[in-house]
């Protein structure tokens, strides 16, 4: 299990959604009064709301607001995707899929639902003007 930052709030990502920090309390909520959140390595080839578990790599049990951070508990399985993932590991963030409307600032709504958290190559990575933490 590593410790991980999975969003900031408040700083725009290169898709222009701004995550406000009163999502990142929902999210890390949701996160901590629901079932454990499995995601996928890579993000799926159609946008899904739902998580494929033949392509589940990790799964994600706790998160908490740090500052202007969200970070996780991350565990990575021991499944095919996951075994791929914990290879490159270094290479990879944990980004949001989820679903819900941005105002006409680019500032996520509170209607957003989070799907889950995917491994995705950092060059893939819509947040790199974040720090990463691994």
């Amino acid at each position: 299990m590593t410790v991980t930052l999975l969003m900031s709030s408040d700083i725009p990502n290169l898709n222009g959604r701004i995550y406000p920090k009163e999502l990142l309390y929902k999210i890390a909520d949701q996160i901590n009064n629901g079932q454990p959140l499995y995601g996928e390595f890579g993000y799926p080839d159609k946008y899904d709301a739902v998580v494929n578990l033949s392509n589940a790599s990790h799964v994600i049990t706790k998160a908490y607001v740090d500052g202007d951070s969200l970070k996780a508990e991350v565990s990575i399985l021991e499944t095919f995707k996951g075994v791929e993932l914990k290879k490159e590991l270094d290479k990879n963030v944990f980004r949001p899929r989820g679903i819900g409307t941005v105002d006409e600032n680019g500032i996520m709504n509170d209607d957003y639902q989070l799907i889950t958290f995917d491994a995705i190559k950092t060059e893939d990575d819509a947040f790199d003007n974040i720090i990463n933490i691994k």
